[in-house]
């Protein structure tokens, strides 16, 4: 699962795209404008990005233009309380995937950024990666699956009621299939979503 990058000088907004984010378990962060997007180490992190047309200092189409051009696996979504026809097709055109006026219906921009998520995972993962997945036995998906959002070999191991060796095993081995190298985990947000947890023997 990606992260949704929200740039918009308006903190109000950000914080209702935060409760939306929030409400569908999605990693979400949030920026006053594409500058500090751009300095900020979030930007290299897999989603979809969020933005506001109407922006201080880098904004308008310009700034549409600079951030597709400047981060091309990151689905845009465009936002502006001041839309018109023109600045619609021309954002399309600059790269954006969805444009949305303000205020927007919460859940059709749930289902857009969902969407964009789903597209930018499928650009950021090799196919190899995809096929070797195939090659992990249960216990290996579900322990690698709770190691990929962030769990210690601790807490993956009272997760899912197995011994800290046992996970630290699954672990060398999945990783071995993968060919990752520890660390890499988080490569597998998303892929490996699904089954429960509980019950892993």
């Amino acid at each position: 699962m990606g992260t949704v990058h929200v740039i918009d000088d308006d903190s109000a907004v950000r914080d209702v795209i935060g409760i939306l984010c929030r409400s569908i378990s999605t990693p979400y962060a949030e920026y006053p404008s594409i500058e500090a997007f751009d300095q900020s180490e979030g930007r290299t992190q897999a989603g979809c990005i969020l933005l506001d047309l109407r922006l201080p200092r880098l904004g308008g189409l310009p700034g549409v233009q600079h951030i597709c051009s400047s981060y091309p696996n990151h689905p845009v979504i465009v936002m502006s309380a001041y839309a018109t026809t023109r600045t619609v097709a021309l954002s399309m055109k600059a790269g954006a995937v969805d444009f949305f006026d303000k205020p927007f219906v919460s859940q059709d921009l749930l289902d857009s950024i969902q969407q964009a998520l789903a597209t930018s995972r499928d650009a950021e993962t090799p196919p190899e990666l995809k096929i070797r997945l195939e090659l992990l036995s249960s216990t290996q998906r579900r322990v690698m699956s709770v190691l990929a959002h962030g769990a210690s070999d601790d807490e993956a191991a009272v997760a899912l009621s197995l011994h800290k060796k046992s996970i630290q095993r699954h672990r060398r081995s999945a990783l071995e299939k993968l060919m990752l190298s520890p660390g890499e985990e988080t490569k597998l947000l998303g892929l490996l979503d699904g089954p429960s947890v509980q019950g892993v023997s």
